[in-house]
């Protein structure tokens, strides 16, 4: 082929690439298939960004729920906790009244001094007989006639009350002297190393029991409330089988349960009185002897002791008493039970049990100042704070992104996911009540609240009227709606502590969250950031 052959080729060749490119350009066929392409792609790039926001959002509401729920039942343990030393502290002093009342019925005192009083009534009742007058002679068979009778009860009495100490006074007894009743008997020697050690006592030894307890059970409900919110319907048909399993690739949820001096509860030093996680002062000896000012601890214990103590023997006597109260005092045997009773408390209190058999006390401020004596709300709010409040973290793994080479989260490399709520320990104040109804002075009627009815019902509260005479210097709204007579003295004589959550702005809340608890997580790592900022961002 010659030169100019080969040339005419090659320029065919390129017309026809040309002529084919113009065609192109002219030709729109196939251009959605392309758009779509692209259009699918950004679609499905941002539907697995929803997909992964969502199931961050829901991860996070379920860790919140997880940490709620955690922190609410560790503190109804801690409020159980305080409510079973309020009890025993109650029952102690019982013990004691009863101790003292059994003691008078087996030894029967009042019922010796009761013959000669009688006597004398009997001789006061023939010399009535003598008389002339009718009714004095009437007064006089009468007078022997119930001296008669009030002989036979009191003797019937003390042969019951005797039968019913022989078989409780021992039981009673036991309580108060403990386990090394037998052995230090005997030996004054043992019974001092008894009382130092602080074995005396049953409801004692019941009492740092509890203090010993309830602080690992709360950890241990804690860390099982949490760990159930991590489990799918079906694991917790068998949770305890899902413990030794893989149950998620985030691996188990654990909750830690934290005091306010960033020491999670129970697995620290729960011997220090001063830190512990309930608020309790132990003052029997063998107990809070670390406690600086513990003998002001220990005057508060034992008036609280002895003024409980005598309140329930008189309630004691008051009940078994009541009949020779009304209709056999001629004997005057319930004055002179009543006598011997209070001698043997005081025997127990003062003499037998000392320094032991005390009932335990709220722990005080720093300054040695109770709570409702505090002037400085602030001071008053820092204690409360640091004594009362609880922090519960729940640690897990982070979750799977969806899309893993698009997204990625930044803190999965530094640390853990982290939920924490936080919870107070608190008596109630008790709600107000409407007292009457209407306005205008004093002396206005009672009224009526309607609560509505059926079928010629007419259901309502019957008020009771104004005082027509109010005090002076009294609130109208205080006297109008006055509190229920619900006790809210905090202190271990009040069996109403409960809990609540409330917002989660404790000042030791960002040390908790960048302190190892020991479990296996990576705790978070705030970079410097304070309290204040943390509760900017937070909307728990």
């Amino acid at each position: 082929m010659s030169a100019a052959d080969r040339l005419q080729s090659w320029w065919q060749v390129v017309s026809d690439r040309i002529g084919s490119v113009r065609r192109l350009h002219h030709d729109q066929r196939g251009t959605i298939s392309i758009l779509t392409v692209f259009s699918l792609l950004m679609f499905t790039m941002l539907l697995v960004m929803i997909t992964n926001v969502g199931r961050h959002l829901d991860d996070k509401v379920r860790m919140q729920n997880a940490a709620d729920a955690s922190a609410y039942s560790g503190g109804v343990v801690v409020s159980r906790g305080m409510n079973a030393i309020a009890f025993t502290n109650h029952l102690l002093t019982d013990v004691f009244a009863m101790t003292a009342y059994l003691r008078e019925g087996a030894q029967r005192n009042a019922e010796s001094l009761t013959p000669e009083i009688i006597a004398e009534w009997e001789r006061a009742g023939q010399t009535f007989q003598m008389a002339e007058t009718t009714n004095f002679r009437q007064m006089g068979t009468a007078l022997e006639r119930r001296a008669k009778m009030e002989k036979d009860l009191i003797k019937a009495y003390g042969e019951m009350s005797a039968a019913a100490s022989e078989l409780a006074l021992p039981v009673f007894e036991h309580i108060l002297a403990g386990e090394e009743s037998q052995a230090s008997a005997n030996d004054p020697g043992t019974q001092e190393e008894a009382q130092i050690a602080g074995q005396f006592g049953l409801i004692p030894q019941f009492q740092r029991t509890v203090l010993e307890t309830i602080p690992t059970l709360a950890q241990g409900i804690v860390d099982e409330i949490a760990f159930r919110h991590g489990l799918t319907n079906q694991e917790l048909e068998d949770p305890q089988a899902a413990r030794g399993t893989s149950i998620d690739p985030r691996g188990p949820q654990v909750g830690v349960m934290w005091r306010m001096s960033i020491e999670p509860v129970a697995m620290s030093n729960e011997a220090n009185p001063m830190t512990r996680t309930l608020p309790v002062i132990d003052v029997n000896l063998g107990g809070d002897t670390m406690v600086s000012n513990i003998v002001e601890y220990r005057d508060q214990a034992i008036e609280q002791r002895k003024e409980l103590a005598k309140h329930y023997l008189e309630e004691w006597n008051q009940d078994k008493l009541r009949f020779f109260d009304r209709e056999a005092r001629l004997s005057q045997f319930s004055n002179l039970w009543r006598v011997f009773t209070c001698a043997h408390l005081d025997d127990l209190l003062i003499f037998e049990y000392p320094l032991t058999n005390l009932p335990m006390v709220i722990r005080q401020t720093e300054f040695g100042v109770p709570l409702d004596q505090l002037a400085d709300d602030q001071s008053r709010n820092e204690h409360v704070e640091r004594s009362f409040n609880f922090v519960v973290t729940v640690h897990r793994k982070h979750m799977r992104e969806s899309g893993p080479g698009l997204f990625q989260n930044p803190l999965k490399a530094e640390s853990d996911a982290v939920a924490f709520s936080q919870v107070t320990l608190f008596v109630p104040r008790g709600r107000r009540y409407l007292t009457y109804a209407g306005g205008g002075g004093g002396g206005g009627g009672g009224g009526q609240i309607g609560l509505g009815g059926t079928f010629g019902f007419d259901s309502s509260i019957q008020l009771p009227p104004r005082p027509a005479t109010p005090s002076a210097n009294a609130d109208p709204r205080a006297e109008r709606w006055p509190r229920e007579n619900w006790p809210s003295h905090w202190d271990l004589l009040n069996q109403n502590w409960t809990t609540k959550l409330v917002p989660a702005t404790g000042e030791s809340i960002a040390q908790i969250l960048q302190t190892n608890s020991g479990a296996d997580f990576r705790p978070l790592n705030l970079n410097g950031m304070t309290q204040p900022e943390i509760n900017q961002i937070n909307t728990h």
